[in-house]
């Protein structure tokens, strides 16, 4: 039961981190497929893929913070059984 309240609260806070990983590969794609001439030189997509740079790592760190969430949530609920366990008899 624990480890679906953690899993639903994260999915709550995070809901569309999938999502977005997948929208940024798509975009980024997308960019370098319809890019013309020498890429280097194409200010745009360069700032594109700088964007998408950052935004990635933002998604990255969001998912760190998840993890490290998902641990402190499981370790306080496992600190707890024993006396739910006890109470339940």
């Amino acid at each position: 039961m624990l480890q679906f309240w953690n899993n639903a609260f994260l999915n709550a806070m995070f809901p569309s981190t999938p999502l977005q990983i997948s929208k940024l590969e798509d975009f980024l794609l997308e960019q370098l497929a319809s890019s013309t001439g020498n890429i280097l030189e194409n200010r745009d997509l360069l700032a594109s893929l700088n964007e998408t740079k950052h935004k990635s790592a933002a998604i990255g760190e969001s998912l760190k913070e998840s993890t490290v969430l998902q641990a402190k949530l499981e370790a306080e609920g496992n600190a707890y059984l024993p006396v739910a366990q006890f109470a339940s008899r």
